[in-house]
């Protein structure tokens, strides 16, 4: 199995997951999944959408397996998501610092989260359309950046200069700062947390979130009635049917399934005791316990702190423990309360 596990790791094989019986294989009441598809970054860059399905067994011991590829061309719209990439270009800070101190339409005087949530809807535009006329398509930009240093390659080859030299300098810098955007897309993308700064393995990444695409997309799920749905708009509605029945619904919360998995560890007794109300002496006595537990930390602490520097003799020390004492049984004896003291 380590052989098997080693060759997997070596040839950059990934398991995408399933749909169906977690086993493939029984016998005398022994279950595995032995048999499996693997797929390499290839094959993810070029179906993210594929998936596979355990049928079921007939006549072999062996489960056979479905490979569904769905090449889809459909491009859903996505949310928002702030890009970390933004922030190495160098209109960023400017273009967002302008954004955030300009007055709110249509009424300047909003105030406290009323105020974050409109700056933050108006700043969330602005990005939308900075990333698509400024930034622009970061690999795109790369590729022309890639173009231009070659170009001044053989500028420079044919003409040395200084001039040249400047360029071609220039533009390397360039090619290095998106490279370096690149770095930062695809490890927010991968969501990586275990690479080093400054590994510029853009197709590890890559990699990293077309496994990540394969797994988190639903090719399938189960209704509330037991129905099997495949189709992307049956489950979409499906998922939006469920939660609006459940935020529209008249009871206030949702009925509480496998409630033996929690353990009942306070008793009704104890729970109705945790409920009432404090009385008026139950009050004055914690306060006196507490003033009492104070009087006795901070003995502890001269204790400690006499330990380190020295200044407190071992005579004053016990003359406070005794003051001590004498306040806690003046406590103790002005309300007839029942207290045990125990000390070392």
């Amino acid at each position: 199995m380590e052989d098997f596990n080693s060759m997997i790791s070596d040839c950059n094989l990934n398991d995408i997951g399933y749909f169906g019986s977690p086993y493939m294989w029984y016998r005398a009441n022994l279950w595995q999944r032995l048999d499996r598809f693997l797929f390499n970054d290839d094959w993810l860059a070029l179906l993210p959408s594929s998936s596979i399905e355990h049928l079921s067994r007939t006549l072999s011991d062996h489960s056979p397996l479905l490979l569904n590829i769905n090449k889809s061309l459909q491009h859903n719209v996505l949310s928002f998501r702030f890009q970390n990439m933004w922030m190495l270009h160098a209109d960023f800070p400017k273009m967002l610092s302008t954004n955030w101190n300009a007055p709110v339409y249509p009424d300047n005087n909003i105030s406290g989260m009323l105020r974050l949530w409109s700056k933050l809807s108006r700043l969330k535009q602005c990005l939308r359309w900075w990333n698509k006329c400024i930034f622009k398509n970061l690999f795109a930009n790369i590729k022309d950046a890639e173009n231009k240093v070659s170009y001044l390659e053989n500028i420079f080859q044919s003409n040395p200069n200084s001039d040249n030299m400047i360029d071609l300098n220039q533009a390397k810098d360039s090619l290095l700062l998106l490279q370096r955007q690149e770095e930062w897309y695809w490890n927010q993308k991968s969501n990586a947390k275990f690479i080093v700064e400054g590994d510029r393995n853009t197709k590890f990444f890559h990699a990293l979130a077309n496994k990540k695409k394969s797994r988190c997309h639903i090719h399938k799920i189960i209704d509330v009635d037991g129905s099997i749905l495949i189709s992307e708009e049956a489950i979409c509605n499906s998922g939006v049917a469920y939660f609006k029945n459940a935020f529209t619904s008249s009871s206030n919360c949702l009925p509480f399934s496998n409630t033996h998995i929690i353990p009942n560890i306070i008793s009704e007794d104890d729970n109705i005791m945790l409920c009432q109300t404090p009385s008026k002496r139950r009050f004055l006595e914690s306060s006196r316990i507490s003033i009492v537990v104070r009087w006795l930390v901070l003995m502890v602490s001269l204790l400690n702190f006499s330990k380190i520097i020295g200044i407190l003799s071992k005579r004053m020390l016990l003359m406070l423990w005794r003051i001590s004492l004498l306040f806690c049984q003046s406590e103790q004896n002005s309300k007839n309360s029942k207290i045990m003291w125990f000390y070392a």
